[in-house]
């Protein structure tokens, strides 16, 4: 099956779920605004609606695997000890699974996990 992104254009006005992929239908109900609050995304409506106007199907496909690379890293915020020194974590990269620490004397410590 051929896939193609379908612009606001060719959507016909009476039913947009008739252009949808059954698969995609079905994960429709699933999707929640906590999954963009896991995400990291403003919970800005223009971001994070698709044209249908409910939250982006992608939210629920990408939200396991954020959930995933979070589970290594500390929170922001988090106060931890580490070889270089304690500090109170101020960044983290997910993806490149790094985080920067601030330690009580003000310094920046970026780590790698």
């Amino acid at each position: 099956m051929e896939e193609r992104v379908i612009t606001t254009e060719e959507l016909p006005s009476d039913s947009f779920e008739e252009t949808l992929r059954p698969q995609v239908l079905d994960n429709l109900n699933g999707v929640s605004i906590n999954m963009a609050k896991n995400q990291n995304l403003a919970l800005n409506p223009e971001k994070i609606n698709g044209v249908c106007g409910r939250l982006m199907c992608c939210l629920a496909y990408e939200n396991e695997s954020y959930f995933e690379y979070k589970k290594d890293l500390p929170r922001v915020g988090e106060v931890i000890k580490t070889k270089e020194g304690t500090g109170k974590v101020i960044y983290v990269d997910l993806f490149a699974k790094k985080y920067k620490i601030e330690t009580e004397e003000g310094q920046i410590i970026d780590i790698e996990k």
